[in-house]
């Protein structure tokens, strides 16, 4: 489970930050373990490895709900809402990317950018040390870390 956290151009850097932890508190308070990752953009990425699920309209259901708890919860931060014009000052929680017919970058994906950034694993103790889209083609081999050693032995069941 993926949720591409998609500020607003003008939110500043320590407001992205701080959500970022309200996400992870709610999946924490839910009993779910999540990995972060830069996205190689403007945001981050926190993704919820399941070991297996029910079927794909559970798991799509089950991550849209999280999305509205916490547009619920913070309303002044999140917004569900995909139209950027809606989004003025907040953060799109995309949760869409959960959907049977999605996509999300990979890790370590190099991003069409103009800086060749990459979407990087990172632990969750340096999310306030790593801009999203700091790590680049250039400098990526200073950041390989073991912050995703668990990925696969994470075993969560979503039934």
């Amino acid at each position: 489970m993926v949720f591409d956290l998609d500020p607003d151009e003008e939110l500043s850097l320590e407001k992205l930050r701080s959500a970022v932890l309200k996400l992870k508190f709610v999946l924490d308070e839910l009993n779910l373990k999540s990995f972060i990752k830069t996205s190689g953009g403007k945001g981050y990425h926190i993704v919820v490895p399941f070991s297996e699920t029910k079927n794909w309209k559970t798991f799509y259901e089950f991550s849209e709900k999280i999305a509205l708890l916490v547009e619920n919860k913070w309303p002044n931060i999140f917004t569900t809402n995909i139209r950027k014009s809606e989004r003025k000052n907040k953060i799109f929680v995309d949760y869409l990317r959960n959907s049977k017919r999605s996509t999300c970058v990979a890790p370590y994906s190099l991003r069409a950018r103009d800086v060749a950034s990459i979407s990087m694993p990172i632990a969750w103790e340096d999310l306030n040390n790593i801009k999203p889209n700091e790590i680049t083609i250039k400098n990526y081999k200073k950041y390989l870390n073991n912050a995703w050693d668990k990925f696969f032995e994470t075993s969560q069941k979503l039934f």
